[in-house]
């Protein structure tokens, strides 16, 4: 792929930023051009990847925060046994 595609290229993907992959990917269909079609389908995977890796994320996140709500009611718990 030579510089002045892949600019191209470059191009198209900032203008896609935000954008779904099915509206890049209809976007690109309705272009035709067969390199920004591959440059979509990369992004796509990437685009979902990166999605997962979110999901992955906060689900972390969301597990270690039950664990210090847990600490903190027990340490609530106990306070308030010991003030009693």
């Amino acid at each position: 792929m030579s510089y002045g595609t892949m600019a191209d290229v470059t191009t198209a993907l900032v203008a896609l930023v935000g954008v779904s992959p099915e509206k890049a990917q209809a976007w690109c269909d309705g272009v035709g051009s067969t390199q920004v079609r591959d440059a979509i389908d990369d992004w796509s995977l990437w685009y979902s990847s990166e999605l997962m890796l979110a999901r992955d994320g906060l689900v972390g996140l969301h597990e270690q925060l039950a664990v210090v709500r847990e600490s903190l009611e027990a340490a609530d718990a106990e306070l308030g046994r010991a003030a009693s």
